[in-house]
């Protein structure tokens, strides 16, 4: 048997040439790991990927029923087992790639790699196989950039220059601020005689340079920009002669320095400009603000002619010896009459010079002393590293914060400069210590736990010795006093913190306690709401370092201090204030989230989201029934908005479980709201049970109004499940219920979903456009913008199906306008698709492919699979048109195993209908007329018009009888009439390329003809 799998994008499955459907479940996905991994495997490796949160034992158990399961699959033959391990060598794309790499064959690599690593696949109840894979989806990109590199590099060699740019514009797409992707385009476009493209290109990317970073570009960049207008560099003031060696008197460190790039790069341009005369980096403890200083002083020692020189102040106990211990370092002997300060004036007075003031932070009384020289030494320059700031009038602030690490849900790479620090600390600490996928991830969280200070990574690093990197993780998020050194009790992260603590009145002390209670960032506002802190208290903790004020004009504590703060201030009262100030906020914001201030509201809990999940965890474990109840609707449009499927489901299924027994109500409120997520989840069984037991527990404490929102969300659900008599029953005693109970949202929530009903069920788009119509009236009358939005769409999707095109457009327009300013990717994802489908009508192939391209995209972002798949029918359907029937294929293939995976009926029986058609062009007759028949036979089944027609034009298409095939389309002709125009000219223009003729008096039965055909 011939086997090759595609791993690279969407999975699929070849055999024997052919392409076979395959589903996205945790059997396949347990094939897909060993075809990527292509070696033997251990099965307690595996084991931990699927089930880490139990014990061993129990999670082998597991695997082995996943491996039962994936031996069923008839392409999995190979698969070899043992009792230790799984091994599974199959020909793939990934394999492909790889080879071409290690050959530098760099074409055929990048030919091979058609997206991302199992791009779709998202196994979110098994965190280590989702990390697995991101990790190595991440590799593999960086490996494909490395390729487009050698790749680009290889044509420049050759002159190829139009291959190298096509190149360089994918490759600048992943980062539009790399610099050496810039200047690599730059001096091909230079090579290639394109001068003013090349200036154009620098121009922009100075312009969001600057916009974004604030930053200017390197001065490598401007001297390739200068070498093409003919000019040499101009920067820079008075340089040493290269035959000279500066004085200074800087010590040659024993580590190597890591990152701080950018850094050096910002303090070199503010220094070189003229009125920069005093700049302080200010910054905790611990930042590396010492290192830093000196490094940019070895960097620029041919910038002063006089030298530049360190001067250490950590140790000075008074005011009176600064200025001796000034002329030390400078070597100037204080002698003579004049008093020392009037010598060193005199010294510096035609110096020039750049002098390093470190640890200035305890003789702030003096630091008028720096005006002074400064005054009589025009030439001088001063750098200051201090834990606060001086707040002279000639002083510059450089903040200095963490090394660069990545977020929470960003992956973990070498890259980071905090991690790469760790790895290179922890690499001389211990020869035992090895990175593997595993460390990689616990370093990267210890990274963010000390929020990158160079400091707490190079103490935590000295534990590698005794405990590995992921029980270092845990303990360190437990203690922060882990991080010390018996030798040395200065070189405590605790020393530190007690420094600046200990530097704090008692007013101060219980503001910075309150305020400690905040996660993640925090506003003015806040603050005084929980601390009752004002400006005036905040800008004096932002001046010693405890607070940073961030770019957005919000303040944020490192986490370092925070733990601190709390392992010696927490108070369970400021927990609660906090609590309550949120939960107001999230009551607050409830009507403007459901009505026109949407946007304004989301953008709020945006900013506010770590702090609002704090306060409503705090809430849920207290048990606080108000509180619940004030937060829950809001919370849920958010999680509804923002696709946070997943999170919704788990958060208010967890709460739910929590809370007591007899609180029917509010247990009803989160079951559904739980279920509803599931059902976005594709979660379809549990969404099921969940809603009927939130129906029981409703109805034993007589509450229309939410009764009625169950009702509506069980209708849905049986919809999705195309049980559309019941769909329709509950759609309907919802509406009553809910005009009943005043719960206008839910009435038109409803009438639409009796729209859909009559509409994709029954063809009757007359009664369909009434229910969407009123639907669209409610949700206008509530100022509700997703309601109108979702109304509008399906007033859309049934003039298209009438052939109003233009209609169709107007309706879809409108609602793009307002999805775009709510930010919903799923939703955007959906008009798109929508609005491609128009275009394709209206003859505009590029910008309809365009528009699904990218409405796919959309899809896969937000987790839509049932979006997805919908689109991945509609880029089907259009490759057949262009006679690309082997795409077309696949593309309907992979839908099939998305809709199969989620359980939808009407979507598996549409995915095979046109799948059909597209084996019969690809020569598979056999195989299509199987596949067309189960498509009609699934369509009858579950009575849906529509699939019922296109299943019905697909068997004629196929079938060898003249006369069937004429009877099969002019039925679909006479039955698609007025609901499903697009069908209708489908069956139109297959009678007449095959010359059939249209016969428009036929008086054939439906179900009379489709048993027939079945039979």
């Amino acid at each position: 048997m011939s086997l090759r799998l595609e791993l690279l994008g969407r999975a699929a499955v070849t055999v024997n040439g052919k392409l076979e459907p395959i589903p996205f479940n945790k059997p396949s996905s347990l094939l897909f790991h060993l075809a990527f991994r292509a070696t033997w495997v251990s099965r307690s490796e595996l084991a931990f990927l699927y089930r880490s949160d139990v014990s061993e034992v129990d999670a082998l158990s597991y695997l082995r029923k996943l491996i039962f399961r994936a031996k069923k699959y008839p392409w999995a033959s190979g698969l070899e087992i043992n009792e230790t391990h799984l091994r599974w060598l199959v020909d793939s794309d990934v394999k492909v790639f790889r080879e071409a790499l290690k050959k530098q064959d760099w074409p055929r690599a990048l030919a091979s790699y058609q997206g991302d690593l199992l791009a779709g696949l998202s196994l979110a109840d098994a965190p280590a196989y989702a990390a697995w894979l991101e990790l190595e989806r991440s590799d593999l990109e960086r490996q494909k950039r490395l390729a487009e590199r050698q790749a680009i590099e290889a044509h420049e060699a050759s002159g190829d220059w139009d291959k190298a740019l096509t190149l360089l514009e994918s490759l600048r797409g992943y980062d539009l601020l790399d610099e050496e992707v810039l200047q690599l385009q730059v001096r091909i476009l230079i090579k290639s005689n394109r001068q003013q493209e090349a200036l154009g290109l620098y121009k922009q990317f100075r312009d969001l340079l600057k916009k974004e970073l604030d930053a200017e570009p390197l001065e490598s960049t401007e001297a390739l920009i200068d070498s093409m207008k003919g000019t040499g560099p101009q920067r820079g003031s008075k340089r040493v002669s290269p035959s000279e060696k500066p004085r200074h008197n800087l010590t040659i460190e024993t580590t190597r320095f890591v990152g701080r790039k950018q850094e050096l790069v910002n303090l070199h341009e503010l220094l070189e400009q003229a009125n920069c005369r005093l700049l302080s980096i200010v910054g905790l403890g611990g930042t590396g603000k010492t290192r830093l200083a000196l490094e940019f002083g070895r960097a620029c020692l041919e910038n002063y002619a006089d030298g530049v020189f360190l001067v250490p102040l950590a140790g000075i106990v008074s005011a009176e010896s600064i200025i001796p211990t000034v002329a030390g370092q400078l070597g100037l002997p204080l002698q003579g009459m004049a008093s020392p300060e009037e010598q060193l004036l005199e010294y510096l007075s035609d110096k020039e010079l750049l002098l390093i003031l470190d640890n200035f932070e305890h003789l702030l009384d003096v630091a008028e002393l720096l005006e002074k020289m400064l005054a009589h030494a025009p030439s001088l320059k001063l750098m200051v590293t201090s834990r606060e700031a001086l707040e002279l009038k000639s002083e510059w602030l450089f903040d200095l914060d963490g090394l660069t690490y990545p977020g929470r849900y960003d992956p973990a790479r070498e890259t980071y400069e905090a991690i790469d620090l760790f790895i290179k600390r922890a690499s001389r600490m211990s020869k035992q210590f090895v990175l593997s996928e595993e460390s990689l991830k616990a370093i990267a969280e210890i990274c963010r736990l000390v929020e990158g200070m160079p400091l707490a990574i190079e103490l935590a690093a000295t534990w590698v010795r005794t405990l590995g990197v992921q029980d270092l993780a845990l303990e360190l998020s437990r203690n922060i006093d882990l991080l010390s050194l018996a030798t040395d009790k200065y070189k405590s992260i605790r020393s530190v913190f007690d420094y600046a603590w200990q530097g704090l009145g008692a007013q101060e002390q219980t503001a910075f306690a309150k305020l400690a209670v905040f996660q993640g960032d925090f506003d003015l506002e806040a603050a005084r709401g929980v601390a009752g802190a004002h400006l005036s208290m905040l800008m004096l903790l932002v001046n010693r370092s405890l607070i940073k004020r961030t770019s957005a004009g919000r303040y944020t504590i490192h986490e370092l201090i925070r733990q601190y703060t709390l392992l010696n201030q927490d108070n369970p009262a400021f927990r609660q204030t906090h609590a309550a100030y949120f939960i107001a906020l999230l009551e607050a914001l409830e009507l403007a989230i459901k009505g026109e201030n949407q946007t304004e509201a989301i953008t709020v809990l945006d900013q506010e989201f770590e702090n609002v999940m704090q306060a409503w965890q705090f809430v849920a474990r207290q048990k606080d029934t108000a509180a619940l109840t004030r937060g829950l609707e809001t919370l849920e449009y958010y999680y509804y908005f923002k696709g946070y499927f997943q999170l919704a489901a788990d958060d208010f299924m967890h709460i739910q479980e929590q809370l007591p027994e007899t609180s029917y109500g509010l247990r009803a409120k989160f079951l559904v709201r739980s279920a509803l997520f599931q059902r976005n989840l594709g979660r379809m069984q549990a969404a099921e049970m969940s809603i009927n037991e939130a129906l029981s527990l409703i109805r034993q404490v007589s509450d229309p109004f939410e009764e009625s929102y169950i009702l509506a969300e069980l209708a849905k659900l049986h919809f999705y499940l195309s049980r559309y008599d019941k769909a329709q029953r509950y759609f309907g005693e919802a509406v009553d219920l809910a005009k009943h109970s005043a719960n206008t949202f839910i009435e038109a929530s409803s009438l639409m979903g009796l729209g859909h009903v009559s509409h994709y069920t029954q063809g009757d788009v007359k009664t369909s456009n009434a229910y969407y119509l009123q639907s669209l009236r409610l949700f206008r009358q509530l100022g509700e913008k997703d309601g109108i939005n979702a109304a509008l769409m399906n007033l859309g999707a049934a003039a298209y199906d009438q052939q109003d095109l233009l209609s169709a457009q107007h309706y879809y327009e409108e609602a793009y306008e307002i999805i775009r300013t709510l930010e919903q990717t799923h939703r955007e994802g959906i008009i798109l698709s929508n609005l491609a489908a128009i275009y394709w009508q209206q003859g505009d192939e590029a910008k309809a492919l365009r528009y699904f391209q990218t409405s796919l995209d959309k899809r896969w972002q937000a987790n839509d699979q049932r979006g997805a798949a919908e689109t991945l029918n509609h880029l089907g359907r259009f490759a057949y048109q262009q006679e690309n029937y082997r795409e077309a294929c696949e593309k309907h293939l992979k839908a099939l195993g998305i809709f199969e995976d989620l359980g939808d009926l009407s979507g598996v029986a549409a995915s095979k209908s046109h799948y059909a058609r597209s084996l019969l062009a690809c020569g598979q007759e056999a195989q299509a007329r199987r596949v067309a028949l189960e498509a009609l036979e699934l369509a009858h089944k579950i009575t849906n018009k529509t699939d019922i027609l296109s299943s019905l034009l697909s068997v004629a298409m196929i079938s060898k009888d003249d006369t069937q095939k004429a009877q099969l389309a002019q039925l679909v002709y006479q039955e698609a009439e007025g609901g499903h125009e697009p069908i209708r000219q489908e069956a139109a223009a297959f009678l007449k390329s095959q010359k059939l003729g249209l016969k428009t008096d036929t008086k054939l039965n439906l179900d009379d003809l489709i048993k027939q055909v079945l039979a």
